[in-house]
């Protein structure tokens, strides 16, 4: 029979072969798992917002610079249903001198934002283009707003599915590639879902055209 003294001895032999087990998984050394350590991606603090860097009553327009980050082009019914000049208006000579430097300079607008879209990763924000313009849900725009339907005959009847709406030529979006938000009303802050939009693209600054 074994004695109290026995079973000691057999506890003491029994931890001493424990020390004598060599391990040959994954388990690291000491200075193995602090180069495993170092090799861990850093964390990148996110820029602050622009909201964050306003004091109210100090903060100056001048002193918030556009950011390509979070900057996107609004372009708001630029299009051939509504780019038709009126011979007959009485400031004709003025139409007819502006409307082809307003095209102009938002076609250069453009090029700029998609110029710095080009230099992003896929599914990276920044320069976005959005474009928004006359267009109903259905054929026979029922679904245009009030307003529109007591604003004579064309707004009454804007481009549809079936008759999509005209682009002009510098100044047309890329189907997949620029946010198109079609419209029916005069308000596109209104009349479509560009506040979630604008969220969703962390944009914080709007150049509108």
């Amino acid at each position: 029979a074994k004695t109290m003294s026995d079973a000691g001895e057999e506890a003491r032999a029994a931890k001493a072969d424990k020390k004598d087990v060599q391990f040959t998984g994954d388990v690291k050394e000491p200075e193995e798992a602090k180069a495993v350590q170092k090799q861990e991606v850093p964390i990148v603090e996110k820029q602050a917002s622009i909201r964050s860097l306003i004091r109210a009553g100090k903060t100056d327009r001048n002193d918030i610079q556009l950011r390509p980050v979070s900057t996107a082009l609004l372009v708001i019914d630029i299009q051939k249903e509504l780019a038709r000049i009126d011979e007959d208006s009485p400031n004709i000579d003025y139409v007819k001198k502006v409307f082809p430097r307003m095209i102009e300079n938002t076609a250069r607008l453009i090029n700029l934002m998609r110029k710095n879209r080009s230099t992003l990763e896929p599914k990276e924000t920044g320069s976005e283009i959005i474009f928004t313009y006359c267009q109903a849900l259905t054929d026979d725009s029922r679904d245009v707003s009030l307003d529109y339907k007591l604003s004579g005959s064309f707004l009454a009847n804007l481009p549809s599915p079936s008759r999509p709406a005209q682009f002009i030529d510098g100044v047309r979006p890329i189907v997949g590639q620029d946010v198109m938000l079609p419209k029916t009303s005069c308000s596109v802050f209104n009349a479509t879902n560009i506040d979630y939009v604008l969220r969703n693209l962390d944009v914080e600054q709007l150049v509108i055209c």
